[in-house]
């Protein structure tokens, strides 16, 4: 990345402004060859992204504020490969998880941003607006692993735009509690993975739909705090309401099949769809308290739910919804010396709350995503102000745990030692 500062001499309205230019290469390769089959079918994406930010910033008083515009080129190159055991050479074919011809995101966006900040006042005001415009193109190859519509092998643009804002405020309660609010709207345009992933899981293979609109959201967020020299406590409530929101549903293939034969599996047809509405809504708790002789507690707890709402009705629950989590640890710090231990949990979160296939409830038990817990302790002696010796243990019990909608058990118990130096 590239960055940028120049700062104006005698202009009223800004006082400085800042480029920023940045380039990323990603590669992925996912590898996958069934029990007791010869066959190695390897899915490659390539992503380059280009990304520019242009920012201006101006201050005058208690008055602060920011103008911009950015832009992103996101492009994206996605090749299946097929050997064998006995044959290591990649042979160019199969499934490619994204469109094989062209998978390209151009997006851009200006945007304004205020605040009003008075330290001899009790309140704080700002408030924000930006403008977003995103386009999507993709395109596969007529020799594909699919059949598709024409239009499929021409290409498809999805286009979007949307204006969006926010308010905000903070207050100063009498004896120590502060009062923060938020009021806003955000946009989500759909990506190449939503429009045009095609992935086989389980009993289901997901397909692109090139009609999936973009997602909009209704934000409100009210936090109450108490805050002194000894403690921090805060709790936020939150709600959410989404309009067309991406979810996966069961889809039909262009002859209108719902089901598709691969070999000798017959796999449900699925892709993202756009609901009526569905709605977020959800408490945080966060705490830290001195207890006195070097020690301290930092403590969380978070709740959320979410559901899918067709026609004022709830249909099912929304998906990547977690379960209800937190932490609760002590901290202690005597001169050179400081040591943290407490412990991370997850409640239940039954099957019946499960939202669609990407919650991957076949990775679940029958109750559903069980609860658990991991002790942690970690230490850290200071030598010298150049030298530090760091020792840490996680779960600690060795629990054998699974996070919710993940195939992959957590971390066993796991020991670490560390010599930290400053040259």
């Amino acid at each position: 990345s590239i960055t940028s500062n120049y700062l104006f001499d005698n202009n009223r309205l800004f006082k400085k402004v800042q480029w920023i230019a940045a380039y990323q290469h990603t590669t992925e390769a996912r590898i996958n060859s069934n029990f007791g089959s010869e066959v190695i079918d390897q899915q490659d994406e390539t992503l380059n992204i280009l990304n520019t930010t242009v920012d201006f910033s101006g201050e005058r008083g208690s008055h602060l504020w920011f103008v911009g515009i950015d832009g992103n080129l996101n492009d994206l190159n996605s090749v299946a490969y097929t050997s064998t055991y006995e044959d290591a050479e990649l042979s160019i074919g199969g499934l490619t998880r994204y469109a094989n011809d062209l998978g390209r995101i151009y997006s851009a966006g200006a945007y304004g941003q205020y605040y009003w900040i008075d330290e001899t006042k009790p309140y704080r005001f700002n408030a924000g607006i930006r403008y977003d415009y995103n386009e999507v193109q993709v395109r596969f190859k007529p020799d594909d692993f699919f059949t598709w519509p024409d239009y499929f092998y021409d290409g498809i643009t999805n286009r979007n735009h949307a204006l969006n804002g926010a308010v905000g405020f903070q207050y100063k309660l009498p004896k120590r509690f502060k009062l923060r609010g938020l009021l806003g709207s955000s946009f989500r345009a759909p990506n190449i993975d939503d429009i045009a992933k095609t992935r086989i899981s389980n009993d289901e293979i997901s397909v692109p739909n090139a009609d999936l609109n973009p997602e909009r959201s209704y934000n409100f967020e009210l936090s109450l705090g108490y805050e002194t020299s000894q403690q921090n406590w805060n709790v936020t409530a939150y709600y959410t309401r989404l309009e067309n929101t991406i979810i996966r549903e069961d889809f039909q293939l262009l002859d209108g099949s719902p089901n598709y034969v691969l070999g000798q599996d017959t796999l449900q047809v699925v892709a993202n769809v756009n609901a009526e509405q569905a709605y977020m809504a959800g408490l945080s708790l966060q705490v830290k308290q001195q207890l006195g002789k070097g020690f301290d507690l930092d403590a969380g707890l978070n709740i959320l739910r979410g559901n899918v709402v067709s026609d004022g009705e709830i249909v099912r629950p929304l998906s990547h919804i977690p379960p209800t989590y937190g932490r609760l640890f002590i901290d202690y710090n005597k001169k050179r010396f400081t040591a943290k231990t407490g412990v991370r949990f997850n409640a239940l979160k039954p099957l019946d709350r499960f939202g669609d296939s990407t919650d991957n409830p076949e990775f679940a038990t029958a109750e559903g995503s069980l609860a658990w817990y991991t002790l942690h302790l970690s230490m850290k002696y200071e030598i010298t102000p150049q030298l530090q010796l760091q020792l840490g243990v996680d779960n600690i019990l060795d629990h054998f745990y699974v996070p919710f909608a993940s195939g992959i058990p957590g971390m066993g118990r796991h020991l670490s030692f560390t010599v930290r130096g400053i040259l």
